[in-house]
């Protein structure tokens, strides 16, 4: 995850892994602000660019062809359900915060069973950095028991197809998919549904 083939496959790594802070900002800020009808252009700039990908066959580092277009699928997604709720500002923010953290949340049953296995290298560290949104996210919101309790069904649905990939060898590029939309419906029930704690204003 560390080590690139390239200076461009590092620098596009470098993007992914800082994009959350650039999300965190533009969640509290109230020096940007963008208009409702941005969102039409969000979804054209998305299904242009997945349309370009797809076509290209584009792929960079550990990014798959098929990975891009989940991703870019994934996070439209998310903004879709998210500005049902919110502003596009916030549901922005909140698409791609929430693709972002999925990516750890989805594995963390895979991670353990590293763990486990006493094979540890740096890369995991590197991994934890998906984690980052949580505390900010925390911060502006009131999580339940239901909410664990909802988390905990997407972690039990990600420990049972981590037993077929590893016991009964099914693909992972049939079952991955399926896990990480399963799990990143489940992480974006529990943030639509939260209460936001209105004590928190941050202006920058």
């Amino acid at each position: 995850m560390i080590l690139q083939d390239s200076l461009g496959d590092y620098f596009f790594q470098a993007l992914v892994l800082g994009q959350p802070l650039f999300w965190m900002w533009l969640y509290d800020t109230k020096r940007v602000q963008i208009r409702e009808t941005f969102r039409w252009s969000f979804y054209v700039l998305s299904m242009t660019t997945w349309m370009l990908v797809y076509q290209s066959g584009f792929s960079v580092g550990f990014y798959t062809n098929s990975l891009l277009l989940q991703y870019i699928s994934m996070t439209m997604l998310a903004v879709q359900i998210f500005n049902t709720r919110y502003d596009i500002k916030k549901a922005l923010a909140l698409g791609f915060l929430s693709v972002f953290l999925n990516s750890y949340y989805w594995e963390l049953p895979l991670h353990l069973a590293e763990v486990m296995s006493g094979n540890l290298h740096v890369g995991m560290i590197v991994q934890m950095w998906r984690l980052i949104p949580v505390p900010f996210l925390v911060k502006r919101y009131d999580f339940t028991g239901y909410d664990r309790a909802v988390l905990t069904v997407g972690l039990g649905f990600s420990t049972i197809v981590m037993i077929l990939r590893v016991f009964y060898g099914i693909s992972g590029f049939v079952l991955y998919p399926i896990n990480r939309f399963v799990s990143l419906c489940l992480l974006i029930k529990v943030l639509i549904e939260a209460q936001r704690k209105d004590s928190v204003e941050v202006s920058m």
